[in-house]
C-alpha cells in the first residue's frame, strides 16, 4: 500500500490483494481447483479429499474450485476430507507422516494445492505401502519441474508460467512508459495427464 501511495508502478504476479487496486497477472486458481476435481470425478472417483494451503490466496481459491466441482456434480463432501496446511506444515509433512496418514480416511483420490504438496503426500503414501495410483489417485496443480520427474509421474493442472511472466513484464514496462494498462489478466489452466490418476 505504501508503494502505491508513493506512485510506484506495481504488478501482482500469481496472487493479489483485492483491496489494493493495482494490475495483477494470475492463473485462474479457482478454475484450476475445479478442473482438477472434475478430472477425478470423470475418472469415477466420488470420495475426493484435498490438501490445501491456508496461508496463501491461491490455496483458498483452489479450494473454492474443489468445492464448486463437488456441488455441481451433486457429490456430498465433508470438511473431514480436507487437510489444511501452511508453509511450515508443507516443509515438515514427511516428518509428520503418521499424522497425515491418519487423516486420509476412505478417500480414493486427492487434489493437492500444488505439486510440492502432491510430492510430499506421495512420499507419505509410499512410506505406508499405499500405491499411487492403484490405491489412491493424486493430482497436483502448477505443472512444476518436479511433476514429470517423480517415480510416478504426476498428473497436474498446468499453470501457464511463461505467459504469466511475459504479461507481467509487458504490464510493468507499459506502466513505466506511462501507457494505459489492462486492469488484470487471469489465464486459464489446462490438465497435463501423466501416471498418478487411475480410473476408479
Amino acid at each position: 500500500q505504501k508503494l502505491v501511495e508513493k506512485g510506484h508502478p506495481l504488478v501482482f504476479l500469481n496472487a493479489y490483494y483485492k483491496e489494493i487496486k493495482m494490475p495483477h497477472v494470475t492463473m485462474n486458481d479457482k478454475v484450476a481447483g475445479k478442473m482438477a476435481t472434475q478430472y477425478l470425478i470423470e475418472k469415477n472417483h466420488r470420495k475426493i479429499g484435498g490438501v490445501f494451503k491456508s496461508d496463501d490466496g491461491q490455496g483458498a481459491l483452489r479450494y473454492l474450485g474443489y468445492m464448486e466441482a463437488h456441488m455441481e456434480a451433486k457429490i456430498k463432501n465433508s470438511e473431514d476430507q480436507v487437510i489444511w496446511i501452511d508453509t511450515y506444515d508443507e516443509r515438515h509433512m514427511v516428518e509428520e507422516a503418521e499424522r497425515y496418514f491418519r487423516r486420509l480416511g476412505e478417500n480414493t483420490a486427492y487434489v493437492c494445492s500444488n505439486d510440492e504438496v502432491a510430492r510430499k503426500l506421495m512420499q507419505i503414501l509410499k512410506k505406508h505401502k499405499v500405491s499411487v495410483p492403484k490405491d489412491i489417485s493424486i493430482i497436483g496443480i502448477d505443472d512444476s519441474d518436479i511433476a514429470g520427474n517423480l517415480e510416478t509421474k504426476l498428473t497436474t493442472v498446468k499453470n501457464p508460467i511463461r505467459q504469466l511472466g511475459e504479461l507481467s513484464a509487458k504490464t510493468i514496462l507499459d506502466m513505466l512508459k506511462g501507457s494505459a494498462v489492462e486492469r488484470s489478466y487471469e489465464l486459464m489452466p489446462s490438465i497435463v495427464e501423466r501416471d498418478s490418476v487411475m480410473e476408479y
